[in-house]
């Protein structure tokens, strides 16, 4: 049986989120679409291609009409600048500019949060918040999302060398990806993939 780790963010951090927000000009009635591209450590195998976070988030914006935040820390601030400025449309940063526990009341008033296999999706994940977790390198029965709602989605490539985190030795194509990014599974996963994914999940969220 899989227990799903369980955090909770108080009325009073989620006001704190709200405060956040609406610094930036996100009321509480505003759908938040979280993005989280950066991983935990730069250049990371698991690290999707920052255009494509672009077309990503545009695309959600149009068919939410909701409020794109990217989150990540400081290290992630010029990715996240990168994918802003390839946006049609305004979306938000906070890369670097919340304490932990403002960063989870965040993700906590998110309705998705998007990215790769990283902590900041399993924290998503522990609060309750719907995850769309973009695999190639690590695979969903290893790390998730475990998540008894059936909310969650995982997206993957199906590539004969993909997961290859514990494989040993190493399938023939890691010579090829150990020094390139994107690696050849995040290469392969394409933006439709995503979004539908997305779409999937924000579907099957109960409104508020």
């Amino acid at each position: 049986e899989r227990i799903s780790t369980r955090l909770v963010v108080s009325i009073d951090e989620l006001r704190e989120a709200n405060k956040l927000l609406s610094e930036y000009g996100i009321t509480e009635k505003e759908i938040v679409l979280c993005i989280h591209p950066g991983c935990s450590e730069p250049q990371s195998v698991r690290q999707w291609i920052a255009s494509r976070y672009s077309q990503l988030a545009d695309q959600l914006i149009e068919e939410y009409g909701a409020r794109v935040v990217f989150t990540g820390i400081h290290h992630d601030h010029k990715e996240i600048n990168s994918i802003q400025l390839a946006m049609k449309y305004p979306s938000v940063s906070l890369a670097g500019k919340t304490s932990l526990r403002t960063f989870m009341a965040v993700l906590k008033r998110s309705r998705v949060v998007i990215g790769s296999d990283t902590g900041a999706l399993h924290i998503a994940q522990a609060l309750q918040t719907p995850i769309v977790m973009l695999m190639g390198y690590t695979g969903p029965d290893d790390t998730g999302p475990f998540d008894p709602t059936g909310h969650s989605r995982f997206v993957k490539v199906e590539l004969p060398c993909s997961p290859c985190i514990h494989r040993e030795p190493k399938p023939a194509q890691w010579e090829i990806c150990e020094p390139r990014r994107p690696v050849l599974c995040m290469d392969k996963l394409d933006v439709a993939t995503v979004y539908n994914a997305a779409r999937e999940v924000i579907g099957k969220i109960p409104a508020p």
